[in-house]
């Protein structure tokens, strides 16, 4: 097995596409994007729920919903917001969330206050949130976990709020961020290598959830950041397909369409429509429904 350390799930689509990869954990929303440009591959797990936040600039005062709310309307101009990724979960739950609370987005860095509430900005990757936010180029950010925890930790910025708190009030969480996927060829060639994989996922899931000191501690090695900024996370590790997971998912495409970000395969399509197109749960445990 080789690892490849990845920027952001659009790059993974494009590497599936071009046959340069066989497997990955990678942003869902980034996968049904790929499906719906024609890319053959198979979303075969969940992996990880949650985990997503939104962090502002040491200089901005902001905690909570309602205190981001006044703040977009007192602005002036639109209230500058990063993501690292254009298919990323944390961008499409964040737009889908604050379209649902009526707020308008735009991604013209052009755009005035009469346009649009919040401008949307590409920072190319979770690196760049930090920098970002030293040179004020951004004022806010929604990033997965780590990153707003590292950001808090290093005194950069601050967690403004877990996504899962968005409103309506219910409706965010348990949503799904990371998956298991794969090149759609090599899990009909190689399903013994798939399964395997998926397994050790699935063992290493359970075993994070039940030691969750422990993990932290592994992973801040790895990350080379303080174990108790990794035990702060707020995300759940697992591969099951549970009810609640197919429902949440199924957010996603009625999301990005009504974005306008689906124009292929699943453009104007339910996840049901288009579930055997998508999925692949052959390798998983699967909630009875």
């Amino acid at each position: 097995m080789v690892l490849n350390s990845i920027k952001g799930g659009s790059e993974v689509a494009t590497l599936f596409a071009q046959k340069h990869l066989d497997l990955t954990v990678s942003s869902f929303p980034a996968m049904l994007s790929g499906i719906d440009r024609g890319t053959a591959i198979k979303v075969m797990a969940p992996v990880q729920a949650d985990g997503i936040a939104m962090v502002s600039r040491s200089d901005i005062d902001v905690v909570g919903w309602e205190n981001f709310l006044a703040y977009v309307k007192a602005s002036e101009k639109p209230v500058i917001v990063g993501y690292h990724s254009p298919t990323s979960a944390p961008k499409i739950l964040f737009e889908a969330a604050m379209d649902s609370a009526g707020l308008r987005l735009t991604g013209d860095a052009y755009a005035t206050k009469k346009d649009a509430d919040i401008l949307m900005m590409d920072l190319r990757g979770t690196a760049n949130i930090i920098p970002a936010m030293a040179a004020k180029q951004i004022e806010f950010a929604v990033a997965p976990a780590p990153t707003p925890e590292i950001v808090e930790s290093k005194s950069q910025g601050h967690i403004v709020l877990q996504l899962r708190e968005l409103p309506p009030v219910g409706r965010w969480q348990n949503f799904p961020c990371c998956v298991i996927a794969g090149r759609t060829e090599f899990v009909e060639a190689h399903p013994e290598a798939v399964k395997a994989f998926i397994d050790m996922m699935t063992t290493s899931s359970e075993w994070c959830m039940a030691n969750p000191q422990l993990s932290s501690e592994i992973t801040a090695d790895w990350l080379g950041v303080p174990a108790e900024v990794i035990a702060a996370a707020k995300m759940t590790l697992s591969t099951k397909v549970t009810k609640d997971w197919l429902k949440n998912a199924a957010l996603y495409p009625e999301m990005l369409n009504r974005l306008g970000q689906c124009t292929g395969a699943l453009q104007d399509k339910s996840l049901d429509d288009v579930a055997d197109l998508v999925f692949d749960f052959q390798f998983v445990e699967i909630e009875q429904q």
